[in-house]
């Protein structure tokens, strides 16, 4: 008879301080691990700061992260750390480089976080 390992709903979103069991073959039982430890680990990001002189002159900062990959999730903080949105502004120019079009000058210190998929 086969084992259950849980009885519960399945979820549709993981969020970051849910558990998971990973194993590796032969191992009694499970280690869990919160998501975000998971995600961390699992898939690759990079993350930087910017400032408005890292632009160029038509207010674009173009990102080399050489991954071969043309699946990358953007997230972008501005100067004040308040997370701003990316459509419009966030492209992918080819497999390994992406671009964000400020659209004009920026104020302060800005962070971008790239996910690899």
């Amino acid at each position: 008879m086969a084992k259950e390992l849980f009885n519960q709903t399945l979820k549709s979103i993981i969020g970051n301080t849910d558990r998971i069991s990973v194993g590796v073959p032969g191992q009694t039982g499970c280690d869990n691990v919160y998501f975000s430890d998971f995600k961390d680990n699992v898939r690759p990001n990079d993350q930087d700061t910017f400032e408005n002189s890292d632009l160029d002159g038509s207010f674009e900062l173009t990102i080399t992260h050489s991954r071969n990959t043309s699946y990358v999730k953007a997230t972008l903080y501005d100067g004040s750390n308040i997370e701003q949105l990316t459509a419009g502004i966030f492209s992918i120019v080819d497999a390994d480089n992406v671009k964000f079009s400020m659209g004009g000058a920026i104020t302060g210190t800005w962070t971008y976080i790239l996910e690899y998929f």
